[in-house]
């Protein structure tokens, strides 16, 4: 928050982009509120890259299509849905050459102006989900993912055990492992893992897959895989939940009978 001269020259000198509180109706009759960015009062100075990628329709039918075809090894693919809470808050924050945004909010008719500097991107922005990509997209492949050529949001990883290494090799503490700038250890588990196979399209071959779809997750692989990868993403972000889907009991969704099961957490 900018106080005294700060406040002052701000207030003169630069754009301030007012905030407003966005009242989202839930499921059980509350409401959240979401402190949201007026975008359409952004000036164009502030714009970088508008459009972000979401993933196609046809890849997230083939996903869950192609776990209803039968697997040559002895365990059964699952389909998995996440939700990463408050995500775009998670997005890379503005460098030191980038330049000062700042917003404005009055919690009333009658209240002062309080204003802040952005250090990163908030909801209502106009680039905050193509910075969210980013952000999501450089992590997964540190972790091992390779992104699909013909849809941005596609991701196949061809050694998903490495999943399973990386939760095991920090237990609870694996926060520290992805986040640390100077730790090798995905460097490291790479080296053991033989191969690197490259995939022109990533929802075909053996792995462990995913699409993303701005701050929803919807992946496909072997349970294991799915809990480990869950895992990462929950100690990396805020990872409201995720529902894994199997094959027992019919359910219609997106034209494939499926079941649908709720897992505690990742547990």
């Amino acid at each position: 928050e900018v106080f005294g001269e700060e406040y002052a020259r701000v207030v003169k000198e630069e754009k301030i982009v007012k905030l407003r509180m966005n009242p989202e109706p839930k499921k059980d009759g509350r409401a959240k509120m979401r402190l949201l960015v007026k975008g359409f009062m952004e000036p164009k100075e502030w714009d970088t890259i508008k459009d972000s990628p979401t993933a196609l329709a046809s890849t997230v039918k083939t996903l869950v299509a192609m776990g209803l075809l039968p697997d040559d090894t002895a365990l059964d693919d699952v389909i998995s849905i996440g939700d990463i809470s408050t995500a775009f808050l998670f997005a890379k924050e503005y460098g030191p050459d980038d330049m000062p945004r700042y917003v404005g909010y009055k919690a009333h008719k009658h209240a002062s102006l309080r204003i802040f500097q952005l250090l990163g991107p908030l909801y209502g922005q106009r680039d905050a989900s193509h910075r969210w990509w980013e952000t999501l997209s450089e992590w997964l492949i540190k972790v091992g993912f390779e992104r699909s050529e013909n849809d941005k949001c596609a991701f196949h990883h061809p050694h998903p055990e490495m999943l399973v290494q990386l939760v095991e090799a920090k237990g609870d503490i694996v926060n520290d492992l992805i986040q640390a700038i100077d730790n090798d250890i995905v460097d490291d588990l790479l080296k053991v893992i033989d191969g690197n196979p490259s995939h022109d399209n990533v929802v075909t071959g053996k792995g462990f897959r995913l699409a993303c779809h701005v701050d929803d997750i919807i992946t496909r692989g072997h349970i294991a895989h799915t809990k480990a990868f869950w895992k990462l993403v929950e100690a990396q972000y805020a990872l409201k939940s995720w529902d894994v889907v199997d094959f027992d009991n019919p359910l219609v969704y997106t034209g494939v009978t499926i079941s649908k099961h709720k897992y505690d957490g990742c547990e």
